[in-house]
């Protein structure tokens, strides 16, 4: 009979897991690190090409001594990067505006057009302008709709160089003589609506043409009326 053996346990193999250290978490913004294993932080730094207090200014989580500088863990040795700088955007450059150079050729005296006016604002604010002297002396105007008129660029208000118009029959006496224009007064006509109408001021219409009465109440039907001296 053979004798029973001792039965051997066999022991299943095992892995040894290390511990962790608590390592301090750094920034992800951080260009540069390096896992310590040994020195202090002056050492650390140097071999970087960094100072103590650089080393220590990248690491916000070490103490003041360099105590807590665990062996295995990571630590920045490059600073963050610098922002990407934004693109100054190129401004546009602003053209000069293509003016219109057709207005009659006898005009003594140009207007510049500013932001904000239109062709009525410009023709009430010229004494002795009337709309149709606008359209007329300044082709390149659409009649009418004034849809294109050009910011900074020079429109004719005036012409230089025409004679006189004879004073037309009938007339006033006082009515001045040797005016560029006159008016025919129709049914209806008033001063003030004669002046809004014509874009010149009320008081000049009746200084140069005192027998309408301060108050124009001596406005005549069919009578001719200077427009313009």
């Amino acid at each position: 009979m053979k004798p029973l053996g001792l039965a051997v346990p066999v022991l299943a193999s095992a892995t040894v897991i290390p511990r962790e250290r608590n390592c301090p978490d750094i920034a992800a913004t951080r260009t540069k690190s390096i896992i310590v294993w040994d020195g202090d932080c002056n050492t650390n730094g140097a071999a970087n090409d960094l100072t103590g207090a650089q080393f220590l200014a990248l690491n916000p989580t070490m103490n003041d001594n360099c105590y807590n500088l665990y062996a295995g863990c990571k630590y920045c040795v490059g600073p963050a990067p610098e922002p990407t700088p934004t693109p100054t955007p190129t401004p546009t450059p602003i053209s000069d505006p293509i003016c219109p150079t057709n207005y009659i050729s006898q005009c003594d005296t140009s207007y510049t057009v500013k932001s904000g006016d239109y062709c009525n604002l410009i023709v009430t604010n010229t004494p002795g302008f009337t709309p149709e002297h606008f359209y007329e002396w300044n082709p390149a105007i659409n009649n009418g709709s004034c849809d294109n008129l050009i910011t900074n660029c020079k429109f004719c208000t005036h012409l230089g160089g025409i004679p006189p118009v004879p004073i037309p029959d009938p007339y006033q006496p006082n009515t001045g003589t040797g005016h560029k224009e006159y008016y025919q007064a129709k049914a209806g006509g008033y001063c003030w609506a004669f002046s809004q109408t014509y874009g010149i001021n009320n008081t000049d219409f009746i200084s140069g043409n005192p027998d309408v009465g301060p108050n124009c109440g001596n406005m005549q039907i069919g009578y001719c009326y200077c427009l313009r001296i």
